[in-house]
Parts: C-alpha cells; structure tokens; sequence
C-alpha cells in the first residue's frame, strides 16, 4: 500500500499548485485622471468633427448660393441674348422694307411705298453685316407676276373719266389749263 500513498501523495501536490495559479491573476485599479483624459479627448473629437461639418455646410450653402446666381445669370443673358436677336430682326425688317422699296423705285413701281406688303419679307436673306441680298430679285419676281403695280401712272378724273377729262387726255396740271384756257 506504499505505493497508494505515493500516489495519493502526487494528486494533493498537483491540485495545489492549480489552486495558487488561478487565484494569483492581479486586479487592475480604475485610474479617475486616466478615465477623464479619455472622455475629455473624445469630447474634443467631437467637437472638432461637429466644427468640421459645420464648416462644410457653410460651403454648401455658399456653393449652393453660386449655382444660383450662375442660374440667374445664365437666365439674364438668355433674355439678353433674345431681346437682342428681336432688335437685330426689327433692324433687319426695317432695311429690308427700305432696301425693298429702292428696288422697287427702281424697277418702275407706279407706289414703291406699298411693294413691301407685296412680297414675303421673309424670304429677303442677308449678309453678315445685315445688308439684304436678295431685294433685287424679290420686287423683279413681283414684277413678273403683278405688272399692273409697274410702269406708268395715267391721271384720271375725279369723275372716273365720265366727263371726258376736259384736257383731251393730255394729263395738264390746273395751272397749264388755266393758262391754257388764258391764252397764255
């Protein structure tokens, strides 16, 4: 039975030295300063992150607020842009009827005054000074197809001609008739 108690005797060693091992793990003690430099540096983080976005949305708004006056101003210059082209197109219209009318002189119309109601203004081109091309041929294509607003004017009568005209269809002024009626 020697041999139970040296090994009995093994057993009691093994467990005690199990036993000191775990109940040797050393507790650590809260630090108070520790803990406050921690929370103190993170309250820090925040407010630098909270100062960070407060920054971007000052440039947002500010960025936003560029957009918008680009956007009026692009809308300004485009309202710009089409009161110019209407003036350009009421300058346009105006030498056009002028550059018309000369054409029309011209060309013998009995009233150049009233040839550019006559003819499709928009089809009269222009230069890149805003000269007309194309006026010419435009009162010579009315001519061809309206004679009657070309060549001479004869005078009638007041009366449509019911009368007789009494100059015998000389076409004389009142003056050369009173002269005429005078002897003169």
């Amino acid at each position: 039975m020697p041999d139970e108690t040296a090994g009995g005797g093994e057993a009691a060693t093994t467990v005690e030295a199990t036993e000191t091992t775990t109940t040797e793990v050393k507790e650590e003690t809260f630090d108070e300063a520790r803990a406050r430099k921690t929370i103190e540096a993170q309250r820090e983080s925040e407010r630098a992150a909270i100062a960070r976005a407060k920054e971007a949305e000052r440039e947002l708004k500010e960025l936003k607020k560029r957009d918008e006056a680009s956007a009026a101003e692009k809308k300004t210059a485009e309202e710009r842009l089409e009161a110019l082209e209407a003036q350009i197109a009421s300058g346009n219209q105006r030498v056009g009827k002028q550059a018309i009318r000369a054409a029309a002189t011209q060309a013998g119309a009995n009233y150049p005054e009233d040839i550019p109601a006559l003819i499709d203004m928009s089809a009269l081109k222009f230069d890149d000074d805003g000269e007309p091309l194309n006026a010419d041929e435009l009162v010579e294509a009315l001519k061809k197809s309206k004679p009657g607003h070309f060549g001479t004017v004869v005078p009638g009568s007041a009366d449509g001609g019911a009368r007789g005209g009494g100059d015998g269809g000389k076409g004389l002024s009142m003056d050369d008739r009173l002269r005429e009626a005078a002897g003169r």
